[in-house]
């Protein structure tokens, strides 16, 4: 004898129908509320599961992204005007490539500039340990330090072929190897300022990186001053020379005059 079972009913049929998606949303009201093509989803990972959406900040950041290729060259190099130049160089004259590739390496210097500053200082620092934690910034991330570890990572971590001249170039810009760093150690300080409301620019690190900088600027100063001081003296040199050659009398020759009793020359 046969046994029947009872068909399910049309109600059991929606409920899977309904139920059967939402075990594949991270978040089923906003799944639910959103349609699937505008869920923004990240890049697949190594991890095997499902794609996770991303967040308001790094979907910011993909629609910056989009908006500097639109912009901005992919790749260029800079011009030699460029680079005798005194201001740092950007997206317009490195090309995105070698812009981010100076991006990504300063973000890792800036990471090491705080650890140290905060290891060293604990918090409460005196003047003499203020001194000497200084002298060991400079040591470090001076900019002849910083395009040092650049040229060295061109050569192990390099940017994609054709964007080596111009990380090259920036490596070797004083005013863009700098001014990237400093822009990294401000993002970083402005991000960690943001849970305790504090101002950033009072902070120990700020105040020490602009001392850090400030003796290559006094140098420049000084031999600044100096070719200006130079410069001075060898116009007021040209000045007095000038001066005392006009005010010397001019000795004129009488002319020769052929005489004629003599029937030579007379002066």
């Amino acid at each position: 004898m046969s046994q029947r079972y009872a068909q399910p009913s049309p109600f059991f049929w929606l409920w899977l129908w309904l139920a059967v998606p939402l075990l594949f949303l991270r978040d089923p009201v906003a799944g639910l509320c959103t349609p699937q093509s505008r869920i923004p989803r990240t890049r697949p990972s190594n991890i095997p599961g499902p794609w996770q959406p991303m967040s308001p900040q790094q979907s910011r950041m993909t629609t910056l992204r989009k908006a500097e290729q639109m912009i901005y060259p992919r790749v260029r190099i800079p011009t030699p005007e460029e680079l005798r130049s005194g201001r740092p160089m950007g997206r317009e004259q490195l090309g995105l490539l070698g812009f981010y590739w100076l991006q990504r390496e300063m973000r890792w210097l800036a990471q090491d500039y705080l650890l140290m500053a905060e290891e060293e200082s604990l918090g409460y620092i005196s003047v003499s340990e203020e001194r000497h934690l200084l002298l060991k910034l400079r040591a470090h991330f001076a900019v002849p330090q910083l395009q040092a570890h650049l040229e060295r990572r061109l050569v192990e971590a390099p940017p994609r072929e054709d964007a080596v001249p111009a990380a090259a170039a920036a490596s070797r810009h004083e005013p863009t190897t700098w001014g990237a760093f400093q822009q990294a150690i401000q993002a970083r300080l402005i991000a960690r300022a943001e849970s305790s409301g504090a101002d950033w620019r009072k902070d120990l690190e700020w105040v020490l990186l602009k001392q850090v900088r400030l003796q290559k600027l006094l140098k420049l100063g000084v031999e600044s001053a100096a070719a200006t001081t130079r410069a001075k003296e060898r116009a007021k040199q040209a000045r007095q020379l000038q001066s005392v050659t006009t005010e010397q009398p001019v000795q004129r020759q009488r002319p020769k005059v052929l005489s004629k009793r003599s029937g030579g020359l007379e002066a």
